[in-house]
């Protein structure tokens, strides 16, 4: 009798769980952030109040704001190459970088938008990270290693996806 209630009860419980969700779950949920999408970065564009970004999407939302590769992971987080709408320049977005963090609904220091003037004034490469920046501790490579070569450059900072820059020096004299 025992035995029949617990298959009873094991059937009962695979029918009714929900069919999003495991039937047993984990202790700890991982926080996952919302993927990157062209329609999200778009939206938040469009709310900068940027006249030349207004205008574009108002006369052509489809072609205003033009994607030149796939929104992709980069380290820690999600990039986007971005060509603004003629005549907006990254420093304009630069200059909204607060208004862009609320638009993305992400911490200010998660948003790390940059130009690639190789290109054009225009080119706006977005890096949206998972962690606000602000709140990591990142270690310096030095602290465990037993020896460094400082011809090879030496690690001074890091950029907004965790990169090491290494410091080299133009002279050679000391």
């Amino acid at each position: 009798m025992w035995g029949m209630l617990a298959v009873a009860m094991a059937a009962l419980g695979i029918l009714s769980k929900p069919a999003d969700r495991p039937l047993i779950n984990r202790a700890v949920t991982a926080s996952e952030v919302e993927k990157l999408t062209s329609d999200i970065v778009v939206r938040a564009l469009s709310v900068l109040g940027i006249a030349g970004i207004t205008q574009a999407l108002s006369k052509n939302p489809k072609d205003a704001i033009r994607f030149v590769a796939p929104i992709t992971r980069d380290g820690p987080g999600w990039r986007a190459d971005i060509d603004l709408p003629y005549g907006v320049t990254v420093a304009d977005v630069l200059d909204r970088r607060k208004q862009l963090s609320g638009a993305l609904r992400r911490p200010l220091g998660c948003i790390w938008p940059e130009g690639d003037l190789s290109v054009h004034e225009g080119r706006l490469i977005l890096w949206v990270g998972d962690k606000d920046l602000s709140k990591t501790i990142v270690r310096s490579p030095l602290k465990r290693a037993s020896s460094h070569d400082v011809f090879k450059g030496i690690p001074f900072g890091n950029d907004p996806r965790g990169d090491w820059s290494p410091f080299h020096s133009s002279s050679t004299t000391c």
